[in-house]
């Protein structure tokens, strides 16, 4: 019976899935979910995805979150594309579960500011602003295999709104360092 279940979860992920239509071809959500909202691993880029430990491994790779030492609890506020005034605001908090693997919760929220209201008739504005907003949510749970060998799996709900459209979905990151 175990053997089957293996199959069968094998065959499910190995599937091609297929959404949208071809009006929407080139579009894409949720990409602030690429943006990392960490200080101290935001200016490594993508180097840090092998290095990186504690509650900053939320965001590259969550196999690192198993090397939380007891308590962890960071707040980040970045100012992201300087000159923009967008800014990143980021919340964390790991705990080491002793043994048993650690957990880990972070919100990253979007300060982007007020934008101003265009429309073909009026390019120039003048008709009011609006405000996106954009929050991102992750409950990880990582652990350690040996003193060199971890993994982990975090789930992400993200919200995104501009004026007049809404959208919320759900990631899953896996890692393993």
């Amino acid at each position: 019976m175990r053997k089957l279940s293996i199959v069968v979860l094998v065959a499910l992920m190995a599937t091609t899935a297929w959404a949208g239509n071809p009006d929407r071809i080139g579009q894409a959500g949720a990409m602030q979910l690429n943006i990392n909202g960490w200080g101290r691993t935001s200016g490594w880029g993508w180097a840090s995805v092998s290095n990186v430990y504690g509650l900053e491994s939320l965001y590259s790779n969550v196999g690192g979150l198993a090397y939380t030492e007891s308590t962890e609890l960071i707040f980040s506020r970045s100012a992201w594309l300087m000159g923009s005034d967008i800014n990143i605001n980021t919340f964390g908090f790991s705990q080491d579960l002793g043994g048993n693997g650690t957990l880990g919760v972070g919100i990253m929220s979007y300060d982007i500011g007020e934008i101003p209201i265009t429309t073909y008739e009026q390019p120039d504005g003048g008709i009011g602003t609006f405000k996106p907003n954009f929050t991102n949510i992750t409950a990880a749970y990582s652990k350690r295999f040996t003193q060199t060998i971890s993994g982990g799996v975090a789930f992400k709900v993200f919200s995104e709104s501009i004026s007049n459209v809404r959208a919320q979905g759900v990631g899953i990151d896996a890692g393993i360092q």
